[in-house]
């Protein structure tokens, strides 16, 4: 019975933060979600499809771009960021709640959090985050089959999983390998050696493919940078969320060899408020100008001329803004009649 209800207050609690995160997510990053659905373009060619996904990251991207494509609907990037977030986090915490206390579920919801806070950097791509859900996918898939097997089966399941991650979304498969040595040293220390084969094995296949001159470097074959814009080097906050998730993993280990029930309950709480703390601070990372920028270039688009001139923004003296509200002056016939209406010096 205690299970039971512990089942149903992780679940309300689980919702409650996945809530939260859409009204943030559309408040924060509405436009950035039009932005994405401009940029990362899904053409429906068969030869196209079947080429990436032929290709070491090819079913994320596939499925990232087949996604991004119904964010031109209002409202519709940010429920389906929050609710694969939503779906991420309970992915870890069915992972791990056989083994860790309750704090594994509001733990789980820290690197989504901090996932979904990279998404606020356009040069960011949304497959970074299809490719940490599958991650999430592939620990669950590796906690149901490998339970109560050999140390051997674990090892050959997890680098299988590992390899076969890679294949289909990319460096996140170093991740997930990072993430499979920790639970595997916890459940046999005795060789804790053999957990880092499945790493191993992607660090391998990441210089193959270096040397074969498919990328350009590791960073790019293993690390989040293989979801960034490869021209330009993502700051830390980018990574925060593969940081997070290994040490994620690592507590709720931990938390195994600790039987007291108030210890559970605390770190419980702990976790509550800083998922809740990342969530809250993701509207700080945003550039309020490029935000300024996404949400004008998306009233040209939709040719919604009212909503630029009545935009805060365009009363500031600045050229590019300037030529922007004249555009939807002389859109709407009214350029010579209320063209003064406005500042026209320019930056001063």
């Amino acid at each position: 019975m205690r299970k039971q209800w512990l089942n149903i207050a992780g679940g309300a609690g689980a919702l409650i933060l996945g809530v939260i995160s859409l009204v943030l997510l559309e408040r924060s990053q509405a436009f950035a979600f039009f932005y994405r659905e401009q940029n990362q373009i899904f053409l429906l060619d068969w030869k196209d499809i079947l080429s990436k996904l032929m290709s070491p990251g090819g079913f994320a991207l596939v499925l990232c771009q087949c996604s991004v494509q119904f964010f031109k609907i209002p409202h519709m990037g940010a429920l389906l960021t929050a609710l694969l977030g939503l779906l991420t986090a309970l992915l870890l915490w069915k992972s791990l709640k056989d083994k860790a206390s309750i704090a594994a579920l509001p733990l789980g919801f820290i690197p989504v959090f901090l996932q979904e806070g990279a998404l606020s950097d356009t040069f960011y791509f949304y497959n970074g985050f299809v490719a940490f859900f599958l991650a999430a996918l592939f620990l669950w898939l590796y906690s149901m089959l490998s339970s109560e097997k050999t140390n051997r089966f674990r090892i050959i399941l997890g680098t299988a999983l590992a390899l076969a991650l890679y294949f289909i979304a990319g460096p996140i498969a170093f991740l997930f390998a990072i993430c499979l040595a920790i639970i595997d040293v916890f459940t046999d220390r005795k060789h804790w050696y053999l957990a880092l084969i499945p790493a191993m094995s992607i660090v391998i296949c990441g210089w193959l493919r270096m040397r074969l001159g498919f990328i350009q470097d590791m960073r790019l074959a293993l690390f989040q940078n293989g979801y960034y814009e490869p021209l330009l080097k993502p700051n830390a906050f980018i990574h925060s969320s593969w940081i997070a998730l290994p040490i994620v993993i690592l507590v709720s280990e931990c938390t195994r060899f600790i039987k007291a029930k108030w210890f559970e309950v605390a770190l419980a709480c702990v976790a509550v408020v800083v998922s809740l703390a990342v969530l809250f601070r993701i509207p700080k990372h945003i550039d309020k100008k490029y935000y300024d920028s996404l949400r004008l270039s998306h009233y040209i688009n939709e040719e919604d001329w009212d909503s630029i001139l009545s935009d805060r923004t365009t009363t500031h003296m600045n050229y590019i803004l300037m030529n922007i509200r004249n555009l939807a002056l002389s859109k709407k016939g009214l350029l010579l009649d209320r063209l003064f209406d406005y500042p026209q010096k320019g930056i001063l």
